[in-house]
């Protein structure tokens, strides 16, 4: 809340830009308050209240020009997401939904073509961790050139993790190494 409080226009712009990236919209003082006190009240041991208080959360029919955001396709948080009555597929089809990485490398007819497809991915999920534009981008610069740090080191670590299935060190990420280095180092894991 400081933050926002003393945070010049331009700085506060960008902020506000981000936050709606991640389909969460403005709350006032007021509904902040009432949604504590709706807590509070469905709190205790004793109540036989069995509330759930979502507060904040966009619907995918406001972002359906822009991709939905990561923790949409977590199915940890899949009971968050809020899809109004007139939204279809026909409505979403600005939202990418995205064919897992490892079935798109199956499918590469060579090593080449594989490694096309992981450095646009990878590079697809460094611009969306970094809040990078496409101008920024350099897959050939260094990681740590473009401001990766060790945890987002973490993060890149855990999306190859998570997508294929491999183990990059987070040192690997950031000795230097480019999104061609790291990727071609990934695919030297995979049975491509």
């Amino acid at each position: 809340m400081g933050y926002f409080a003393q945070a010049e226009e331009d700085s506060l712009k960008l902020m506000l830009s981000n936050l709606a990236g991640f389909n969460v919209m403005p709350m006032s003082e007021t509904d902040l308050h009432d949604s504590i006190f709706e807590a509070i009240l469905a709190g205790p041991p004793s109540s036989s209240d069995q509330a759930e208080l979502i507060t904040g959360l966009g619907s995918a029919n406001a972002l359906s020009h822009l991709p939905l955001p990561r923790w949409h396709t977590n199915p940890r948080f899949s009971h968050l997401q809020r899809f109004e009555q007139s939204d279809t597929n026909a409505d979403l089809k600005g939202v990418e939904l995205r064919v897992p990485v490892k079935e798109q490398l199956s499918k590469a007819s060579n090593s080449a073509e594989a490694l096309r497809i992981l450095t646009s991915r990878c590079a697809a999920e460094v611009k969306f961790i970094m809040q990078l534009s496409e101008s920024e981008l350099d897959l050939g610069l260094a990681l740590t050139d473009l401001g990766v740090d060790s945890l987002i080191a973490v993060d890149i670590r855990s999306w190859f993790f998570r997508e294929l299935g491999i183990n990059i060190p987070v040192l690997g990420i950031l000795n230097g190494s480019s999104i061609n280095d790291v990727c071609k180092g990934a695919l030297s894991q995979l049975d491509i």
